[in-house]
């Protein structure tokens, strides 16, 4: 679909496809960039997932808020690090079955 759509074409005009036309237009500027090869394909998809994992690391880092998931910093007042969690989980003794 992407070299159509670079070709000139457009999607459900002049092609039929079951799919939405964002990925293909977005297919389309690699293929006009870098030529129709398998070469492209490699480009393309190494792109793509690098910018959605910054994306994603972007926003649990936002949402993170400096927190830190571990509490790297060090505090003189703290007696200790261990982060208490709620609800403690079952008994002990009700996990006799486990595997």
């Amino acid at each position: 679909m992407a070299w159509r759509i670079a070709s000139g074409q457009k999607p459900f005009l002049d092609f039929s496809t079951l799919e939405g036309p964002t990925s293909g237009i977005i297919e389309s500027v690699f293929v006009l960039l870098f030529g129709n090869r398998p070469q492209t394909s490699i480009i393309r998809t190494s792109a793509i997932n690098g910018a959605a994992g910054a994306l994603v690391y972007l926003i649990l880092g936002l949402a993170d808020a400096g927190k830190g998931p571990l509490r790297l910093r060090f505090d003189k007042q703290a007696k200790t690090y261990w982060i208490e969690r709620g609800p403690r989980g079952p008994a002990p003794d009700s996990m006799k079955n486990q595997f």
